[in-house]
């Protein structure tokens, strides 16, 4: 057990890297997080304020941050499927993006490093392409324009679909455990909804 914890702890130490700012630094540009409207340290911003360079460093690190924790984790820890203690591994690096103790506990969406956990679980790409479904259905089928309500409707049919899909039942509390750590930081941010509109691809 204090194998695990201590994953948990680096976890969520590794989720509070802003590979966003480290790369602000080394391409001299200016911090991100001053430069967009929602302070966000995400890859999304990166690419748009940053440029290419930087956001591809961060989309980088924001893929390793969360896959490298869980994976070295599974490789150190016996058993790992039924370990009771897996939702908190999963979780961890999502908590640490989301509420960075280096940045007043505020931090990015979690979206990437969601994806990043779910990598880290590879060779069982069920739980990463169940997400992705997810996102591209809200994305191309029944499109729902707002990103804001996109992620909540995404992230809310997720531990659906993993309750349904037959993984193992720590595995489907990690991806519950991970849904709901995004899905409290979208309500502590309601302000930045904007407005909800859906609508089928072919109708739009």
């Amino acid at each position: 057990m204090s194998n695990t914890i201590l994953w948990i702890i680096l976890g969520y130490l590794s989720g509070c890297i802003l590979y966003s700012q480290l790369a602000s630094r080394l391409f001299q540009v200016p911090d991100i997080t001053k430069l967009s409207s929602d302070g966000n340290p995400g890859v999304f911003n990166a690419f748009q304020n940053g440029g290419f360079a930087v956001g591809l460093f961060t989309l980088a690190g924001d893929l390793l941050k969360g896959a490298l924790p869980l994976f070295l984790w599974r490789m150190t820890t016996p058993g790992w499927k039924e370990n009771t203690l897996l939702p908190l591994v999963m979780a961890a690096p999502v908590m640490g993006t989301l509420w960075p103790a280096f940045r007043h506990f505020s931090g990015g969406k979690g979206i990437t490093v969601s994806f990043s956990v779910l990598l880290g679980l590879v060779p069982d790409w069920r739980p990463v392409l169940l997400l992705a479904a997810c996102f591209l259905f809200f994305s191309l089928i029944l499109v729902v324009d707002s990103h804001y309500y996109r992620t909540l409707v995404a992230f809310t049919a997720f531990p659906a679909g993993a309750c349904l899909s037959g993984l193992p039942p720590m595995l489907t509390a990690g991806c519950l455990l991970l849904s709901l750590c995004v899905l409290t930081n979208l309500a502590l941010k309601h302000r930045e909804a904007g407005i909800l509109e859906v609508h089928l691809l072919w109708k739009h």
